[in-house]
């Protein structure tokens, strides 16, 4: 969470580019700018921020030349808010560990609550957590089930949906573990990846 008494400046236009090598975006932005040795994920970049106590306002790139699929502003709101509520509801304060994530599950679970708020904030938590373990990024997936906010492989058309995840699991009131979930997830979908099953974004497959 950002300090505003902390800050010596706030820089209000910031981009974020894609973190795939050699595409257009990349390219067009380097020619423009030029490099200056910032790191390409959000992690590396508001740690450069941080470290010299300045905001930002962060906006991508042109993803008419990625295809990557642009989360809006009110959704990133709605992220947020949600990984608010899951901490207020543990009364913890962000970021959430793994830990935290499941025993937030575990109270849900034991509540009998498998709809409605408190489970969308379990679901963004627990993607957050892919987030923070891999090298994932969140996306909007529309598919033949609906829309929903996702968690996806930087580039790579596959997706993981933490919400349904979640939703079901409860629903089905299963004790899970939620790190060995995690990691299961993430080493089936780059093991998906390693087998040259999925293309570069454009159209996106994955899991619910």
């Amino acid at each position: 969470q950002m300090n505003i008494n902390d800050l010596i400046a706030i820089d209000t236009h910031v981009h974020l580019e894609t973190e795939i090598e050699d595409n257009a975006a990349n390219q067009a932005a380097q020619k423009y700018f030029g490099k200056a040795g910032v790191g390409r994920n959000r992690h590396e970049l508001a740690a450069y921020y941080r470290e010299r106590k300045i905001g930002c306002v962060i906006f991508t790139v042109d993803e008419r030349l990625t295809g990557r699929p642009p989360i809006p502003n009110d959704e990133i709101a709605a992220c947020n808010a949600g990984l608010d509520l899951a901490a207020g509801l543990l009364d913890a304060t962000r970021p959430l560990s793994v830990d935290q994530v499941q025993a937030l599950y575990d109270m849900l679970l034991a509540d009998h609550v498998d709809d409605g708020d408190a489970v969308i904030a379990l679901g963004i938590a627990f993607g957050e957590q892919f987030i923070r373990k891999a090298d994932f990024e969140w996306v909007r997936v529309s598919d033949e089930y609906g829309d929903e906010t996702c968690v996806s492989p930087a580039g790579k058309e596959i997706f993981c949906a933490p919400i349904s995840m979640m939703q079901k699991r409860l629903q089905r009131r299963e004790a899970i573990d939620m790190a060995q979930l995690c990691d299961e997830m993430i080493a089936k979908i780059y093991a998906t990846i390693d087998e040259d099953a999925v293309a570069d974004r454009g159209g996106i497959s994955g899991s619910r």
